[in-house]
């Protein structure tokens, strides 16, 4: 059944049929299993990914758990599977339905082997440079090989000298850089590995024949050189902007949405990863409670059990904290008529544990003593004005007080899952002081946290989980935990994106340098006079500056109708590309031209 769908670190098999407390997993810290499944990508081993683990049935099946129902999901031919499940060992727990079958037609997902669509655009991007830059190079390089030419140098030796290095060094360089990555993301060599390989391989192959195909071009292109009119052209360096323009248009078409996408993945991750790290204190010093699980229906017994879980919190200074409240609502509320009024206000519920870390002020500037405050209390920024509707919905429709706070103030959640929902930290929210917290709320969500300071707070807590009877019915963690893993899953999304941002940003920051030092080089001599002339740089170069923008501004106009991220977001993002671009066009002008004018004032 698993042949060819997973590959195991040690091969080892197990009978599926008659085996039992043999497993297959994916932690490889399970010391029990008969084997681990084997990823080739070594960043699925992190903790913040999920554990798979693959038993015989009869595991299930003899294990003495109540479970109510199993699922079996056929992938294949159904009537084949259901003959077979008929006759076999597992047919006396598969009930009838209405229609005398033991199967319910249902449509699934299904789940296609990912597409090397990165891999094609890197590849391609990687040959467009390369192909543009060759353009630019001949137009730069056509002057000189006219007169080699008329010098009696053949084309052979003229592409030799000029070119052979530099189309030898791209293939290394591809290789070399893909041996670096597979020995970082995947490791040694190993039959998971083995398709893989197979892949980068056709890729090197296709790099190098490409390679050879531009190589033959670029032949091609110093043997039609025969005219030497183009040299007496006036328009030269008008003709030359206009390909090279032409061309880094193409390139920024195929690279911009992408890199908008990308790169505002690599903001958004590293921004979230700067509010975890910052309030590093606040998410590792607590327990979080997820709920708890009750075997019995003796509703007194549970509520028995409830209340003293409840006292616990309580005697322990237990903190209850909701940032996601809205966020909820509105995930409720999809396809459903929306509300008629906004909620687009920032809201918290929390009791009086939560804000004693906090100071806040009324209207006039004086701190409110929480423990003045007998009722539940609706805390209102001064600068919000609420209809009576919005009260209603903050104060979740029942009757509170209302105060009017000062307003400035950030919250932070103790829980750094939160980050999934946007909500670690809210600035200047309302604020529902809950008095009945411990009343009004269940303990299936994670909004209830202890803190702990030192061992002995974490050893009391386990001594009334032992004690209570609790051990399998309470489910709770240390909140840091959950951070040292969002840590490391968010770092590793920073660390991706931003490189596949950076790589795409490289290939248009590198033709534009490249381009920018052809653009002076074939009209050094006109610079050079401009210069001695007292013209200022926007004079002799603004042309080629302005024409810049305007690229940038049809790429953005363009990215407003083909990209998913907000027009302010591709915007902002081409801004800071076009600021980048000419910061680079400029350093690279002035420096090339400062070392030409050098030369032609020495008589070079």
């Amino acid at each position: 059944m698993l042949k060819g769908t997973l590959y195991l670190r040690n091969s080892k098999q197990i009978d599926f049929i008659h085996d039992t407390n043999h497993y297959f997993t994916t932690d490889i810290k399970d010391s029990n299993a008969s084997d681990w499944i084997d990823y080739m990508d070594q960043n699925l081993y992190e903790g913040y990914h999920d554990i798979f683990e693959i038993h015989p049935m009869n595991d299930y099946v003899f294990d003495g758990s109540q479970s109510d129902m199993i699922a079996l999901y056929i992938l294949g031919n159904t009537n084949s599977i259901r003959k077979s499940l008929e006759k076999s060992n597992l047919r006396p727990y598969i009930m009838q339905s209405d229609h005398d079958t033991f199967f319910s037609e249902t449509e699934t997902t299904v789940y296609e082997a990912v597409k090397p669509d990165l891999s094609n655009f890197v590849f391609g991007c990687s040959l467009l440079a390369i192909i543009l830059i060759i353009i630019t190079v001949i137009l730069k390089d056509r002057k000189e090989i006219m007169i080699s030419k008329l010098f009696g140098l053949s084309n052979m030796k003229l592409f030799r000298s000029l070119y052979t290095k530099y189309l030898i060094s791209l293939p290394v360089m591809y290789s070399l850089t893909t041996i670096l990555c597979y020995t970082y993301f995947v490791g040694n060599f190993r039959e998971t590995t083995k398709d893989y390989l197979a892949f980068i391989g056709f890729y090197n192959i296709a790099y190098i024949l490409s390679i050879c195909i531009i190589a033959v071009i670029l032949y091609g292109g110093i043997h039609a050189l025969t005219s030497n009119e183009f040299m007496k052209q006036t328009k030269v360096k008008d003709n030359r902007t206009i390909v090279s323009m032409v061309l880094k248009l193409c390139l920024l078409m195929i690279v911009f949405i992408p890199c908008v996408t990308h790169g505002w993945e690599t903001y958004d991750s590293l921004s979230i990863l700067h509010t975890l790290l910052s309030n590093e204190k606040t998410m590792t010093n607590a327990i979080m409670l997820n709920g708890i699980i009750f075997d019995n229906t003796d509703i007194f017994e549970q509520q028995n059990t409830i209340q003293k879980l409840y006292s616990y919190i309580d005697k322990h200074n237990g903190i209850y904290e909701e940032f996601n409240y809205v966020e909820n609502y509105e995930l409720v509320l999809q396809g459903n008529q929306p509300l008629p009024f906004s909620i687009t206000y920032p809201f918290i519920t929390v009791n009086d544990n939560y804000l004693k870390d906090y100071k806040i002020q009324d209207s006039k500037g004086n701190e409110i003593d929480m423990n003045t405050l007998k009722e539940s209390t609706l805390l209102i920024p001064d600068n919000y004005h609420l209809s009576d509707e919005q009260i209603s919905f903050f104060c979740k429709g029942r009757p509170y007080n209302i105060l009017s706070i000062k307003a400035g103030n950030t919250f932070t959640s103790h829980n750094p899952n939160n980050y999934t929902s946007n909500t670690l930290t809210k600035k200047n929210p309302i604020i529902l002081l809950d008095k009945q917290w411990m009343e009004s709320t269940s303990f299936s969500t994670d909004n209830y946290f202890i803190k702990i300071n030192d061992e002995k707070d974490l050893n009391d807590f386990k001594s009334f989980i032992s004690d209570n009877h609790l051990e399998k019915a309470m489910n709770f963690h240390l909140n840091k935990a959950y951070y040292d893993v969002n840590v490391s899953k968010l770092s590793y999304q920073v660390i991706t994106s931003g490189f596949y941002t950076l790589l795409m940003l490289l290939l248009v920051f590198i033709y534009q340098i490249y381009t920018a030092i052809m653009y002076v080089h074939e009209s050094r001599f006109i610079f050079a006079l401009e210069y001695l002339m007292g013209k200022t740089f926007l004079q002799r170069y603004g042309s080629y500056l302005y024409t810049n923008i305007l690229l940038y501004l049809v790429i953005v106009a363009a990215g407003v109708f083909m990209s998913s991220v907000t027009i302010m977001h591709i915007i902002l993002f081409g801004l800071i590309m076009l600021i980048i671009d000419n910061t680079i066009l400029y350093v690279t002008i002035r420096t090339y031209e400062n070392k030409e004018s050098a030369n032609m004032l020495k008589g070079g």
